[in-house]
């Protein structure tokens, strides 16, 4: 058996906060199932949630946004839990699972940039 941490991505649901929610629950217990750290995706548009006036944010939003993860002891016993961007700083190196050795000085940025907030649409310069 491997010493090395095992993880679990995931893309959330596209359909609405029901959905989103549901899946989301799924995964959390895949993740306690199967003894993994779950890797939360980056900050991203919500399909149906849109930014109020003023939202600095501009409308992106985390899971933790909505579910209270983080701060809850009995979930993170059971489940660990990351952002996207810890996962590449912990298995972005050379001896970690994304062996970024391969990629030119701007690639590296790029997944850098999207690892924090990315968005759903080809044509963006943040493409998930």
């Amino acid at each position: 058996k491997s010493s090395r941490r095992r993880y679990l991505t995931f893309e959330p649901d596209t359909g609405g906060f029901n959905n989103k929610r549901m899946s989301f629950e799924i995964i959390i217990i895949l993740a306690a199932l199967s003894g993994r750290t779950l890797v939360l995706p980056p900050e991203q548009y919500m399909y149906l949630l849109q930014p109020k006036r003023g939202d600095k944010r501009k409308g992106r939003r985390q899971l933790t946004d909505y579910f209270n993860l983080t701060e809850n002891i009995e979930l993170m016993r059971h489940v660990p839990i990351i952002s996207s961007e810890e996962f590449l700083q912990l298995e972005g190196g050379e001896d970690g699972i994304i062996s970024m050795t391969g990629f030119n000085e701007t690639w590296r940025t790029h997944l850098h940039e999207v690892s924090k907030s990315c968005e759903e649409r080809k044509k963006s310069d943040v493409y998930c």
